[in-house]
């Protein structure tokens, strides 16, 4: 399946410094979520900028290259799964609890770790979900470089 790693930093970078494929060939990451990576096509990148914001009008707002993190955009962003979880947990039987498939789905529950990246300034590589969990509502980020991967 494919997914998408987005490069977010406080401040705009140039083009020089974009996330590519190279910078994640030699990482842990291949092997362990994804098959293989490759650069994002520029003819493409918007359609993935839009892929990252569709459905989630009330957590991004965006301005060209910029994202910000809406005031309330957090809770909206996780309410759904929340939702979930507790639902899950709620009806979960001891051999549930057993059962290495039913673990894994509470923990993509919580943070979907065959989904969205982020590849942050300092070189971080996280869930998009574990990256919503660290901000700041209000915050801004600039989009960088784009990478696609299948896993």
């Amino acid at each position: 399946m494919a997914q998408i790693i987005y490069q977010l930093t406080k401040a705009p970078l140039p083009k020089e410094e974009w996330l590519t494929a190279k910078y994640l060939i030699n990482t842990s990451f291949i092997g362990e979520v994804a098959e293989f990576v490759s650069d994002t096509p520029i003819t493409v990148r918007r359609t993935f900028i839009n892929h990252l914001l569709l459905g989630r009008e009330k957590v991004f707002s965006r301005d060209g290259d910029k994202i910000q993190i809406l005031p309330g955009g957090k809770k909206e962003y996780f309410e759904r799964r929340y939702k979930l979880f507790k639902e899950k947990v709620a009806n979960l039987s001891l051999e549930d609890f057993c059962d290495g498939y039913e673990t894994f789905v509470l923990r993509e529950t919580l943070s979907s770790k065959f989904s969205f990246y982020v590849y942050t300034a300092n070189r971080a590589l996280k869930p998009l979900d574990e990256f919503m969990r660290d901000v700041v509502e209000g915050s801004e980020y600039y989009i960088g470089g784009i990478v696609d991967y299948d896993c």
